[in-house]
C-alpha cells in the first residue's frame, strides 16, 4: 500500500491484501486511473479515482513486503454475459462465506481469527509498556474504524448483499441478518 502514493502512507506501511481497480491507462503520460477508497475518510467508506504513475503500480504489484505480498496478481472481469443471480446462486454464495469463516486457511482469518485476536490482545497489558499499549490500541482503532475495512466496507457490503438476497430468495431471515450486520457496532460481538 505504501507504493500507492495517493494514500499518503508512511514508507513502511505495506499490506499486499489491499485491492484496487485499474479503470484506465493514459499512454502519453504513462499513468493509470485507479479506483480506490478515500484514504482520509471515517465512517462508511466511499471510493474515488486517482492517477498513479505506471511505475508505482508496478512497484506495488511486485512488492515483496509481508504480510501477503501481492505476487503480481490481477483479476480481469468480463461482465458481458452477466445475469441476475438466482436463489441457488445466492444460497451457494452464503454457504461459501460461512465455510470460509468457519474453516479459514490460517488462524488469523474468520472466526478463528477473532478468537486469536482476543487472546493476543488480552496479553498486551503484560507485554507492552503504557506508551506502546496506547499506540497499539490506537492502531487497532485506526485500522478497524478509520483506515481499514473492519467497521465499514466489508460489513456494509455484506449487509447490502443480504438485503438484496432477501428480495431474490424471499427468505426474511436474510433481511434480519442484514439489519443486524448493518447496525452492529464493530467493537461488539453479535
Amino acid at each position: 500500500m505504501a507504493y500507492l502514493s495517493y494514500l499518503d502512507l508512511p514508507p513502511d506501511a505495506h499490506f499486499g491484501g489491499h485491492l484496487i481497480a485499474v479503470a484506465g491507462y493514459d499512454s502519453t503520460s504513462n499513468h493509470v486511473l485507479i479506483a480506490d477508497i478515500e484514504p482520509k475518510m471515517t465512517g462508511v467508506k466511499t471510493g474515488h479515482f486517482y492517477t498513479l504513475p505506471l511505475e508505482r503500480l508496478s512497484e506495488a504489484r511486485d512488492s515483496k513486503h509481508q504480510p501477503f505480498p501481492p505476487k503480481n496478481q490481477w483479476f480481469t472481469f468480463d461482465f458481458s454475459n452477466t445475469q441476475r443471480p438466482d436463489r441457488a446462486a445466492i444460497c451457494e454464495a452464503i454457504e461459501q462465506n460461512v465455510q470460509a469463516m468457519l474453516n479459514p486457511p490460517i488462524k488469523n482469518f474468520g472466526v478463528a481469527g477473532i478468537h486469536t485476536a482476543i487472546a493476543r490482545i488480552r496479553k498486551w497489558p503484560q507485554l507492552l509498556d503504557d506508551q506502546t499499549l496506547r499506540a497499539a490500541l490506537f492502531n487497532v482503532y485506526v485500522y478497524s474504524e478509520i483506515g481499514g475495512t473492519g467497521s465499514g466496507l466489508f460489513r456494509y457490503m455484506y449487509s447490502r448483499f443480504l438485503a438484496e438476497a432477501t428480495e431474490i430468495t424471499g427468505n426474511a431471515k436474510l433481511n434480519a441478518a442484514s439489519e443486524a450486520i448493518s447496525h452492529a457496532p464493530s467493537t461488539g460481538a453479535h
